[in-house]
């Protein structure tokens, strides 16, 4: 079962679909230019990498945690940036 976003999102899809033919027939678009069009209108999700680094940066400035808690999630933080995206 489809939540309320991912129905949303499908729809918006369609939506954008739609006006890239209607621009892509009518107004005489290029196909590359429809095609910037859907990346400019949806972008790419976060990986999981971009996530984790985004929770580390919350919990750091949260400064809810003790010096030593604090310097792990710097380790966290510097083990995740090395890894290739």
């Amino acid at each position: 079962m489809k939540t309320v976003t991912e129905l949303a999102q499908q729809i918006a899809d369609q939506e954008l679909l739609a006006c890239g033919n209607y621009l892509e027939k009518v107004a005489a678009w290029f196909p590359e230019d429809v095609t910037e069009l859907y990346n400019y209108r949806r972008p790419r999700p976060l990986g999981l990498k971009e996530l984790a680094l985004a929770s580390v940066k919350r919990l750091e400035e949260s400064g809810d945690f003790f010096s030593d808690e604090m310097r792990e999630l710097k380790f966290i933080r510097k083990a995740l940036e090395q890894l290739d995206d």
